[in-house]
């Protein structure tokens, strides 16, 4: 009864063993797969379809350039109006 006990332990820590070699090779496989797809560049994410304006580009119309820096002085402000929100809500938070 000891014996088969003790050769089911030894059995138990053979298959462990090698279970554990299985999962280390499998982890080298995972990470050369990856690394390969990292290096190929399949895995980036597509650049948005939104338009870049460069300083440098002509404006095809007045129009175009006043709705442009329009547009930037709303973000500037919305900017500026969050970031005292933060302040604000950080000083707030400080005092509780």
């Amino acid at each position: 009864m000891e014996t088969d006990c003790q050769l089911l332990v030894m059995e138990k820590a053979l298959l462990e063993g090698e279970v554990r070699r299985l999962r280390e090779i499998e982890k080298a496989k995972f990470a050369t797969k990856e690394d390969q797809f990292k290096k190929s560049g399949k895995g980036e994410k597509k650049k948005s379809k939104e338009k870049k304006f460069s300083p440098t580009r002509e404006f095809k119309s007045v129009e175009e350039l006043l709705k442009i820096q329009k547009e930037a002085e709303f973000l500037r402000t919305e900017k500026q109006t969050l970031q005292e929100q933060l302040k604000w809500a950080l000083e707030v938070r400080s005092y509780l």
